[in-house]
């Protein structure tokens, strides 16, 4: 960064492991908003140009500086946040939930959800809420059930079974045991029940990676670290939609190659394991 930069809107800035986010002498990164964090996970670096670079992250009294060499709020699992006041009363009480992840992707005509938290304070539940103009909310499905208190990462995952076709808008309505509420990001997903689709994620219960398809007749799965070496795991064929890969021995932290042979090629995806 060469020049100070100040992003008001909600961001997660990820710096993912080999690479490498630099704050130029002198200068000042601001992330504006409450929400907005910076996840340097392990194996990635964050520098600076010289002991003046400076990062500012939330607003008010949550506002929290980070002069070089930049140490950050919290690490947790072998990531290090930086993120506004965490040990600030008026802090915490304003955000029961720290969220880090929300995404969606479309399989066929669903879509999945996927949300990560970094804390929780006195949560209760999540519920999902959809619309098509994101304007008007919506409700979807059951609510989910949150972890409560908790000072490690959670993970959580729903499935929309009737998205609309074309352009869906999504948000969390993060209710605490008090009845207080308060909203994640919106997102946005793309229905194309035609369109091949490739994705997977990790059970948090027994370390099992769960692969969803769409459009691809998949016929055998593998697993690969990034120097190209094969990790020993079974692959499961549970339906037409749905494979399992189970590692012979628990992952490590870092990044991993799925291969799926399909009848028009061999399909390849990045996967992460935190």
């Amino acid at each position: 960064m060469d020049a100070d930069r100040t992003i008001s809107g909600q961001v997660n800035i990820i710096v993912m492991p080999g690479a490498t986010l630099t704050i130029d002498q002198n200068k000042v990164l601001t992330l504006a908003n409450d929400y907005s964090q910076i996840e340097v996970r392990s194996g990635g670096t964050l520098e600076s140009g010289s002991k003046n670079s400076v990062i500012v992250i939330g607003t008010g009294a949550c506002l929290a500086t980070y002069p070089a060499p930049f140490n950050g709020s919290q690490t947790i699992g072998g990531v290090t946040y930086f993120t506004r006041k965490l040990n600030d009363a008026a802090c915490t009480n304003q955000l029961p939930v720290e969220f880090t992840q929300f995404s969606g992707k479309a399989f066929g005509n669903s879509v999945q959800l996927f949300w990560e938290t970094a804390w929780e304070r006195n949560a209760d539940r999540f519920v999902v809420e959809r619309s098509r103009d994101a304007k008007e909310f919506l409700p979807v499905g059951e609510p989910v059930k949150s972890a409560g208190d908790a000072d490690t990462r959670n993970r959580y995952q729903f499935e929309d079974k009737n998205p609309f076709p074309g352009a869906n808008y999504y948000r969390l309505r993060q209710i605490d045991k008090d009845g207080k509420t308060d909203f994640s990001k919106i997102i946005s997903v793309v229905v194309n029940s035609d369109e091949e689709a490739l994705l997977a994620y990790q059970s948090a219960e027994n370390g099992d990676i769960r692969v969803l398809l769409n459009a691809i007749d998949a016929r055998g799965m593998k697993l690969h670290n990034m120097a190209g070496q094969s990790v020993s795991a079974q692959s499961i064929h549970l339906a037409d939609t749905e494979w399992v890969i189970r590692p012979a021995s628990p992952l490590v932290p870092g990044v991993y190659l799925i291969s799926v042979d399909s009848e028009t090629g061999v399909k390849r995806l990045k996967f992460f394991v935190p």
